[in-house]
């Protein structure tokens, strides 16, 4: 007998989800995937932005080494001069690399190196 009395009473129990609750559930998650997909889109762009940069800094840098290796074109500025306590002398280099040569639009970058006698 217990047991029809609680078949019964599930069997008269409606109460559920209404269709009002299903779309506001519907229309919650529909903003946070859309939120989620511009952050996506976002995270990707500026990841190949910085890998350009990044590519460009490090081709700019190696092209420093180069030149550093090769030459000494311009010629060291010395900064601090050796005296009787510190007989090491600082000099001060500017070197200003574009990343591509043939391009007026290129990226220009500028190393200063210090260097010491």
């Amino acid at each position: 007998m217990k047991m029809i009395k609680k078949c019964n009473s599930i069997l008269i129990d409606n109460t559920g989800e209404t269709i009002a609750e299903v779309v506001v559930a519907f229309a919650v998650l529909a903003i946070m995937m859309v939120l989620f997909a511009q952050g996506i889109a976002y995270a990707s762009r500026t990841n190949v932005i910085a890998d350009h940069n990044r590519n460009n800094a490090d081709q700019t840098l190696i092209k420093l080494q180069d030149l550093l290796a090769s030459t000494e074109a311009q010629g060291p500025v010395p900064v601090m001069g050796g005296n009787a306590e510190s007989p090491i002398i600082i000099y001060r280099q500017v070197y200003e690399i574009s990343v591509d040569d043939t391009d007026e639009n290129s990226d220009t970058y500028r190393y200063v190196v210090y260097t010491a006698d």
